[in-house]
């Protein structure tokens, strides 16, 4: 069933970006509507919608498109880029750093725990589950690497997991913020 699944929602965005392509925009915006009601997880229909209204020289419905694409998954590459070309021609400087940040981190981020990162945005925690932890199986030290299934043990309510992951991981970086504020948050769960 999942596989079908998969198909199902590859053909629907498919055929919403040859649509749109195709400068059909209402039959686009229609798909894309009926793709977000069958497939309401799969962020790349926001960032979809965004590249449509940027063809319709709808540009501030389109830079809102984006942003909502990548608060749901900030792995979206794309939807990355256009928020920061967008956000530069209105001039908010503020916005097109937030994007060249986001975008120099992917760069950064190994393409595996990229692909783990995307499904876990996606609600595949099992997917996301199964990426990081083949990846962490390579690279035991990956501090990065480790925060990712510690969430997902976080989400999951597996205390145990995240407490020693982070654990591990703060004797990694000792002097992470971040790291340590996470760990307390498990703690205290």
């Amino acid at each position: 069933a999942r596989k079908q699944d998969e198909r199902d929602v590859e053909a629907w965005y498919l055929s919403a970006v040859a649509l749109r392509l195709d400068r059909c925009f209402d039959a686009a915006g229609e798909r894309l509507q009926e793709l977000q009601v069958r497939f309401p997880n799969f962020s790349l229909t926001l960032q979809e919608r965004g590249h449509l209204f940027r063809d319709r020289k709808e540009l501030p419905a389109a830079l809102e498109s984006y942003l909502q694409a990548v608060r749901r998954n900030p792995t979206l590459r794309g939807a990355w880029q256009s928020v920061g070309r967008l956000a530069g021609q209105r001039g908010d400087a503020a916005l097109v750093s937030q994007a060249q940040e986001q975008l120099e981190l992917l760069d950064k981020t190994p393409p595996a725990l990229l692909r783990a990162k995307h499904a876990l945005a996606e609600r595949d925690v099992d997917l996301a589950e199964r990426l990081c932890r083949e990846y962490l199986r390579a690279n035991p030290l990956d501090v990065v690497a480790m925060r990712l299934p510690a969430a997902i043990g976080v989400e999951r309510q597996v205390y145990d997991d995240a407490d020693y992951l982070l654990e591990t991981a703060l004797e990694i970086e000792p002097d992470s913020d971040e790291l340590r504020l996470e760990y307390a948050a498990v703690l205290f769960k």
